[in-house]
């Protein structure tokens, strides 16, 4: 009956179509109605208790309806396409690794924290994920590279990138990888480097410090499920879904 609530809530929200101004009063009537509701439970009104729960839940998937629709701030690289940019070309990127880098065949894939773009000789301030996959040339330059890199979560990072909407095959009943990675993980953007020699790295450690342990345990997991499913053997499917 609350999740029924919740999803009238995000109904709701579709058809009046409140504004970004309002989540606050949304929340804070949510709130309201479930403290008052919790006041006449002691008091066992429960009827009333019952009734004021139930539209705390709407005012709450209200809320989340109108908080899911504007997640995307006007600096957001989600906006990227809209800034006028040549995005035919490679622009030089600043941001911080935000997920742990995974290894394949021919390339390195991790998730990106953007804080600048450069395009025609001007620096601009933004912020946002893009999935970043840095290729990695068959010649022991490339190889060198990565490893003298040693890419890790937390990392601060240069180079030029190349941005790319996410493909969608267009097979009937396919997997919609554009719009899972963009509401699930707020992804509007792939980007890609030709090599890991245009890597600079700037800093380390620009997350917290509770932020590294996790990943780091996560890391240790990732290996360890590699360790008994090799990605590159038959079993590897098994790993795949571990993950």
């Amino acid at each position: 009956l609350l999740a029924s609530c919740f999803a009238l809530g995000i109904l709701a929200a579709h058809t009046v179509s409140p504004g970004f101004g309002d989540i606050p009063v949304l929340l804070v009537a949510a709130g309201g109605c479930l403290l008052s509701g919790l006041t006449f439970l002691r008091r066992s009104w429960t009827r009333a208790s019952g009734f004021l729960a139930l539209v705390g839940f709407v005012l709450a998937g209200m809320a989340a309806a109108v908080s899911f629709q504007n997640r995307f701030l006007p600096n957001d690289i989600h906006n990227l396409a809209a800034w006028g940019l040549n995005l035919k070309t490679e622009g030089e990127t600043e941001g911080v690794i935000v997920s742990n880098p995974i290894r394949g065949s021919d390339s390195f894939r991790f998730d990106l924290e953007c804080r600048r773009i450069e395009r025609d000789g001007q620096w601009r301030r933004v912020r946002g994920k893009a999935q970043i996959r840095m290729f990695t040339p068959a010649n022991a330059q490339s190889w060198a590279a990565a490893d003298a890199l040693n890419l890790r979560y937390g990392d601060l990072i240069r180079a030029p990138v190349r941005f790319d909407k996410p493909w969608v095959y267009r097979n009937p009943g396919s997997f919609d990888f554009q719009w899972w990675l963009e509401a699930i993980k707020d992804i509007s953007w792939e980007g890609d480097i030709k090599s890991p020699v245009e890597v600079q790295k700037l800093s380390e450690s620009q997350v917290s410090r509770l932020s590294m342990i996790v990943a780091g345990a996560r890391a240790r997991l990732l290996r360890g499920i590699d360790g008994l499913y090799p990605p590159w053997s038959p079993e590897g499917r098994v790993g795949a879904v571990l993950k």
